[in-house]
C-alpha cells in the first residue's frame, strides 16, 4: 500500500475475504478486472474510513499459472478516473507483478528444498565414515539440526525391555550435546 492509508493497512493486517463484496474480493474469485468509475453510487463498495474520498477504484487479479494469487487495487479521488487505455496498462503492469511473484516464490521454494537436500548429503556422507556411537550420535543430530526451521531435536533410544525411553542427546541452535547415563552433558 502506498500513502498514509496504505501504510497503516499494512501495519493493521488489513484483510479481505475472497468473493464477498468488495471489488478485490470479486476480482480475485472471479479472476477478472472490477471496475467502479462513481464508486459512491455503486452498490457493490467496500467502504474503508481511511480512504473516505475513493470516487474510482480500479480492482485486478493478479493471476500466476491460470490462478488468482492476489489482487492489485488502484483508488483515485476523481469519478471516472481510469480510461480504457489505463485499465490495459495498469493489467500487464499486474501480470508483470503476478509472474514476479511467482518467480520469488518458487525460487525461495527451491533454495529451501536444496538446503534440506544438501543437509541430508553432508549427513550421508559424515555417517559413512564415523567410527564410534558418540560420533555416530553427532552426524545424526548435526544433520538434523542443519535441516531447515530447525531449532531443537533430540534422540532417544529405547529400552527394549522397560518400553522406556533414554535421551541420547539433543541439538539446540546447531550446539550439540550428549548425555551420560546420568544425566550431565559431554562432548568428545
Amino acid at each position: 500500500g502506498t500513502g498514509q492509508a496504505g501504510a497503516r493497512m499494512l501495519a493493521e493486517g488489513h484483510r479481505l475475504e475472497v468473493g464477498e463484496t468488495s471489488r478485490v474480493g470479486q476480482c480475485i474469485a472471479q479472476g477478472k478486472a472490477r471496475i467502479a468509475l462513481e464508486a459512491g453510487e455503486e452498490a457493490m463498495r467496500f467502504d474503508n474510513p481511511l480512504l473516505p474520498h475513493t470516487r474510482s477504484e480500479l480492482a485486478l487479479p493478479l493471476v500466476s499459472r491460470e490462478r488468482p494469487i492476489g489482487a492489485m487495487t488502484i483508488q483515485s479521488v476523481e469519478a471516472h478516473a481510469f480510461t480504457t487505455q489505463d485499465i490495459v496498462a495498469l493489467q500487464l503492469m499486474a501480470d508483470q507483478l503476478s509472474n514476479a511473484i511467482e518467480t520469488a516464490t518458487l525460487y525461495a521454494r527451491t533454495r529451501e528444498a536444496l538446503r534440506a537436500t544438501q543437509a541430508l548429503y553432508e549427513t550421508s556422507r559424515a555417517l559413512s565414515s564415523v567410527r564410534s556411537k558418540v560420533a555416530t550420535l553427532h552426524a545424526v543430530l548435526d544433520g538434523l539440526s542443519r535441516q531447515p526451521g530447525c531449532v531443537y531435536a533430540m534422540l532417544f533410544r529405547m529400552d527394549q525391555s522397560s518400553g522406556s525411553f533414554e535421551l541420547l542427546g539433543d541439538v539446540w541452535r546447531g550446539e550439540v550435546h550428549n548425555r551420560r547415563k546420568d544425566g550431565s552433558l559431554y562432548t568428545e
